[in-house]
Formats: structure tokens, sequence, C-alpha cells
């Protein structure tokens, strides 16, 4: 008994040497290592590849729709007073991001005003659907753009100079109507053009009847006088001799 017990604790203690000897040589063994270090790298690798994708897919709408919010943001400031404003707004955007593009899917499209500021502010929300990385529990990214345009009110002066001489009574060939009076009803349609409804405060006009010479003030003021407040003169026989020009 004392023999056989003998025994196997010899043969234990060889298996556990062997044991040794199999583990160190394995520790020390650096053959295949290039190929485990691989197979653990793969996997962040993969998913950085992956993330990249799904991001340069998004920033691609994220890109392509702030220029169509841009060009809409534009065309709504050119068309400002019109009534088709919000219309052509949106055909500019359609006609800038195309529906579907890259799979993509509108969420919101809003035109907001403000008469106040001349502002008009066009946003857009879209989502993107994704493709790896949807194994994260991530199926789409939403990308938003914003535009506002302001309409810049400038000032305008324009100067509309009328032929007051005889030669304006002789009547418009072919028809009725004296020159002068042709002047006069012309004169006035381009005054309402220009001055609007309602009429602009941003907007001066001068008017300067002539004949054969012609006193150009600095600065008139009220319709019917001149600079220092005197009534200007009228029309008078074949000609007008010399008036000053006045703002209306």
């Amino acid at each position: 008994m004392t023999r056989i017990a003998s025994q196997f604790r010899a043969r234990v203690a060889g298996m556990a040497a062997r044991l040794r000897h199999d583990c160190t040589a394995l520790r020390r063994d650096r053959r295949g290592m290039s190929m485990i270090m691989a197979g653990f790298a793969i996997i962040p690798i993969a998913g950085a590849v992956a993330l990249a994708y799904d991001t340069s897919q998004a920033y691609l709408v994220k890109n392509r729709l702030s220029v169509a919010v841009d060009a809409a943001a534009l065309a709504g400031g050119r068309v400002f007073f019109e009534s088709t404003r919000d219309t052509d707004i949106r055909n500019y955007f359609n006609a800038n991001f195309p529906p579907g593009y890259l799979h993509s899917t509108e969420l919101s499209f809003t035109i907001q005003e403000d008469q106040g500021r001349g502002e008009i502010t066009v946003t857009a929300s879209m989502q993107v659907p994704t493709t790896f990385i949807r194994v994260l529990g991530i199926d789409s990214v939403t990308v938003n753009a914003t535009s506002t345009t302001t309409r810049e009110t400038s000032l305008l002066d324009a100067v509309l100079a009328i032929d007051v001489s005889g030669s304006m009574r002789s009547s418009v060939p072919g028809e009725s109507t004296s020159r002068i009076e042709a002047a006069r009803i012309a004169a006035t349609e381009l005054v309402n053009i220009l001055y609007g409804d309602p009429p602009s405060p941003n907007f001066r006009l001068g008017v300067v009847p002539w004949g054969g010479k012609v006193n150009v003030t600095d600065y008139g003021t009220t319709f019917g006088q001149d600079s220092m407040g005197n009534p200007l003169p009228l029309p008078v026989g074949n000609g007008t001799p010399g008036v000053d020009a006045y703002w209306a």
C-alpha cells in the first residue's frame, strides 16, 4: 500500500513538473503574437470604420442642408413682401435639397419672419439613417440647419426732370393729349410706383422742371417751394426762364 502511494505521488509530481514546464514555455514563446494582437485590435478598428462611415453620411446631409437653407433664406429676402414668398422659399429649398437625399427623411421645415427687423429665418431638420452603428442601438442621426436673412433698408434719392417749356404744349403725334399732359400722367405713375403703398419713408424724389435754365438748390424740402420757403414760379408764356429744383 505504501508502495502504491509512493508511485501515485511520483506520477502527480511528474505531471505537475511537466505542466509547469509547458506553461513556462508557452509564456516565453513569441510565435503568433501578431495574429493574436490583430485579432484583439480588429474589433475597435471595425467600430471606428463603421462610426466614420455613418458620421460622413450625416456630415454630407448636414452640408447639403445648410446650402439649401441658405439659398431658401436668400430667396425669401428678395421677395419679402410678396404673397408667394413662402412658396418661393420652399421651391428654392427643394431645388437644392432633393427629397430623400442620401435616404434622409424630413422632420421639420419652418419659416419665421420679423417684419419689424426685416428678417426671415428658415430652419430645417433631417433624419439620417445609420448603417453600421445600428448594432449599438443608434438607428438614425438628426441634423439641423438654420439661416437668417436680413433685408437691408437703404435710402434712395431720385430726381425727375420735366421739360415745361412752350414746346410741351403741342400734342403727342397721333393723340389729342399734349406733351405736358402726357408728362404729368407719366410722372404721377412713376411717383406712385416708386413710393409704393404704403409710401416708403426711405425714398425721396426730387422734381426739376426746366425750360431755358434751372437753379438746383441744396436742400429743398416742401412741394412747391424752394429751399428758402419761397413759392416756385409757374410756367409763363412760351417757356420758363428759371426755377428752383425741389424735393417732393
